[in-house]
C-alpha cells in the first residue's frame, strides 16, 4: 500500500498540464480562489478510477488512447495559446482565471493520456496487489482522486506565493508566457507522442 502512495504522489505532484494551468491562474492576485478547477479535476480522476477498477481488463483497449489524446492535446495546446498571448500584453491573466473552473479542470484531466496512462498502473497492477475490489476500491479511488485535485491547489497556492514575490508585471507576465509555452509543448508532444506514433 505505501508503494502505492508513493507512486500516486510522484505522478501527481510533478509538472503537467494540469498543474501548470493551476500555477498560472494563481498568479493572477486579483482572482478569486477557485477550488472548481481542482474539483473538476478529482471528479475526471474518480471516474477514471472507477470505471477502470470495476470494469477490468476488457477497457484496456489502446485503440481508444489516440482520440482521447486528441481531444486533450488540442484544448491543451488552446489553453497554451491564450496564455501566450496574455503574456504579450503585459498583464497578469484577468480573462484566464474565468475559464479555470470545473469544465476546464475536468475536461483537460478526463483527455489527458497522461491521465489514464497514470490511472492504469494503479487500476492494473496496485489494485490487485493490494486486493483492492469492490466497496473498498470506491473507498481508495475516493481518496487518490482527492490527492489528484489537491496537486491544481497546491500549484494554485505556489501561483499566488509567486506573484507576491514578484508583484511587477513585467515578471508575472514573463513567468505566463513559460508556462504557456510548457502548455504548448506538453499539448504539441501529447499528439506526437500518443497519436503521430501511434497511427504510423
Amino acid at each position: 500500500m505505501i508503494a502505492l502512495f508513493i507512486y500516486v504522489f510522484s505522478i501527481m505532484y510533478t509538472p503537467g498540464p494540469v498543474t501548470t494551468i493551476a500555477f498560472s491562474a494563481g498568479m493572477d492576485p486579483k482572482a478569486p480562489f477557485r477550488t472548481a478547477f481542482a474539483v473538476g479535476v478529482a471528479v475526471a480522476m474518480y471516474i477514471l478510477l472507477l470505471v477502470l477498477g470495476y470494469s477490468g481488463q476488457g477497457l484496456l483497449n489502446n485503440r481508444w488512447l489516440p482520440w482521447i489524446s486528441i481531444i486533450g492535446g488540442i484544448y491543451i495546446i488552446y489553453l497554451g495559446i491564450k496564455v501566450i498571448l496574455t503574456s504579450f500584453v503585459n498583464k497578469p491573466l484577468s480573462g484566464q482565471s474565468q475559464d479555470v473552473g470545473f469544465i476546464s479542470g475536468f475536461v483537460i484531466h478526463l483527455f489527458n493520456p497522461k491521465a489514464w496512462l497514470a490511472a492504469f498502473p494503479l487500476v492494473f497492477i496496485y489494485y490487485p496487489q493490494n486486493d483492492i475490489t469492490g466497496w473498498y476500491l470506491l473507498f481508495i479511488s475516493t481518496v487518490l482522486a482527492l490527492i489528484c485535485g489537491g496537486s491544481s491547489i497546491v500549484y494554485n497556492i505556489a501561483g499566488r506565493y509567486f506573484s507576491r514575490r514578484f508583484s511587477d508585471r513585467k515578471s508575472q507576465s514573463i513567468v505566463n508566457g513559460i508556462m504557456g509555452v510548457m502548455l504548448l509543448y506538453s499539448g504539441i508532444m501529447i499528439l506526437y507522442e500518443h497519436v503521430y506514433l501511434v497511427l504510423q
